[in-house]
């Protein structure tokens, strides 16, 4: 039994070290094929229409090569265990039916009922053992899933939310202003052991209560970071960033970000009716205001269109919004937040010319009396912004995140 129990404890080292070299390879296989597999469903059009289709069916049936041979090595680790493990059981067996037979029944020192049960002994335990391989897949997977959250925990987070002061007077009406700033994605720990990660330099900037402001530069250039910044998703790493003339570092981080409604270009659509989606933003809005958001940004043709009007689901086993109205409902999303800065992030990125001028003439109305930041590309937009501020080319360029990337702090906001 000693060779036994040793045999079955190497087999089971053996397996759950192959499935710890193995789970990571499987765990980034299949966030590959999912990533592709979003992109395809919903970016079809905008795919097709850069011609793209061809390669990405090339990137996913590459990604779907990778999970298959990911697979078929778990697979295999998982399969020679468990027949190492039936063999090891009848080896045990067959050794101690001979041991039964030679030394036991033959010599007069077993009685036939113990002579059975001996050897039926290997069997027994090889059938309480029967569920090592799957016990091993999940320890390996836990241990993978351990170590994918203590990197994401270790993090340092994107935003100091330690202030607990509330917005100075005329929170109605605020001002901001940005002053010698700089932000990154990438921790302060891993900038200072790493002078190829420096700050991005964000432009000098002030927004009053009311001011229409158009952002426009090359990519690369920090618009979409400017815009993290003024939310509060983060934090400036040097320079002074204030509202109303208080550092935001001394202000409640929930309280500031009650200030803005933010429509960003990859606007998440939830599995639920178009009503819940909605009300994400503002959770006490009446159904006159959602078709009123609706119409705002174009959307009633489609409210018009749906089953079941807003309690219409959305997403699996519902209706699946293209590209532009999903950035429609983000916008809608904004609008009915009533919030007193919008923030927007290539709203009109996926509509149409004719389709874009009228939404964006029908959110300057709604935004009149409140302060807009819009980020965009389209010249065409920026038609009725007196103001426009002009990003060059970035001085320094954020790297990719990685293990030392900052970690987002989720608080409430209107999406």
């Amino acid at each position: 039994m000693l060779g036994y129990v040793t045999a079955v404890a190497a087999l089971t080292w053996w397996a759950l070290r192959g499935e710890r070299v193995i789970e990571p390879a499987c765990a980034e296989a299949q966030r590959r094929v999912a990533e592709v597999t979003d992109q395809v469903a919903w970016q079809a059009v905008e795919v097709s229409a850069i011609g793209a289709s061809k390669a990405l069916a090339a990137e996913l049936a590459t990604a779907h090569t990778n999970l298959d041979e990911a697979t078929r090595r778990q697979a295999r680790v998982r399969a020679r265990l468990v027949a190492g493990l039936v063999a090891n059981t009848a080896g045990g067996t067959a050794g101690m039916a001979w041991l039964v037979l030679t030394q036991g029944l033959a010599t007069g020192l077993l009685s036939a009922p113990i002579a059975a049960l001996l050897v039926l002994l290997p069997v027994a335990v090889g059938e309480a053992i029967s569920g090592l391989p799957d016990t091993v897949r999940a320890f390996a997977r836990a241990e993978a899933a351990e170590q994918r959250m203590s990197r994401l925990l270790s993090q340092d987070p994107a935003v100091d939310s330690t202030g607990e002061a509330q917005v100075p007077a005329d929170a109605d009406a605020p001002s901001i202003q940005l002053s010698d700033a700089q932000a990154s994605w990438t921790s302060a720990s891993a900038s200072n052991t790493d002078p190829a990660t420096p700050s991005l330099q964000l432009p000098a900037f002030r927004l009053t209560h009311g001011t229409h402001l158009a952002v426009r530069g090359p990519n690369g250039c920090g618009k979409s970071t400017l815009m993290a910044v003024l939310a509060r998703h983060l934090d400036r790493s040097a320079g002074d960033h204030t509202i109303n003339g208080r550092d935001v570092g001394e202000l409640s981080m929930a309280h500031t970000r009650e200030l803005f409604a933010i429509s960003g270009d990859e606007p998440h659509v939830f599995n639920a009716s178009l009503a819940e989606n909605l009300r994400v933003a503002a959770p006490e809005a009446s159904d006159e205001q959602m078709i009123d958001a609706l119409v705002v940004v174009g959307l009633k043709p489609l409210l018009d269109t749906l089953p079941e009007g807003l309690e219409t689901r959305l997403g699996l086993g519902g209706h699946t919004p293209s590209a532009g109205e999903r950035a429609r409902l983000a916008l809608a999303r904004a609008v009915i937040s009533r919030r007193h800065v919008l923030l927007l992030d290539e709203p009109t990125a996926h509509l149409d010319r004719g389709t874009a001028a009228e939404v964006m003439e029908r959110l300057r109305a709604v935004a009149k009396g409140k302060s807009l930041v819009l980020v965009t590309h389209r010249r065409e937009d920026l038609e009725h912004f007196a103001d426009i501020l002009e990003l060059d080319a970035p001085r320094a360029t954020p790297t990719r995140r990685s293990d030392h990337a900052k970690r987002p702090i989720i608080a409430d906001a209107a999406w």
